[in-house]
């Protein structure tokens, strides 16, 4: 069993982010990463994405994930 927490912020649309958050974990996977990793950045993809009016940018997921991970 994995566990991450999630990030704190304000859902604004969350059309799509699990979409985004799928394809976060399966990118990671494809890149080689392990389980732990390859969740803690889907959850910062799907979550960057919900506080966002569109898909979220790559700045946007890194900000949450290395607040995620600390």
């Amino acid at each position: 069993v994995y566990r991450c927490h999630a990030p704190n912020g304000n859902v604004i649309n969350s059309v799509g982010a699990g979409d985004s958050m799928v394809a976060a974990f399966l990118t990671s996977k494809l890149n080689g990463e392990d389980d732990q990793t390859a969740l803690e950045k889907s959850v910062a993809m799907g979550s960057a994405t919900a506080f966002s009016y569109g898909i979220a940018d790559q700045e946007a997921v890194d900000v949450l994930y290395k607040e995620m991970v600390k």
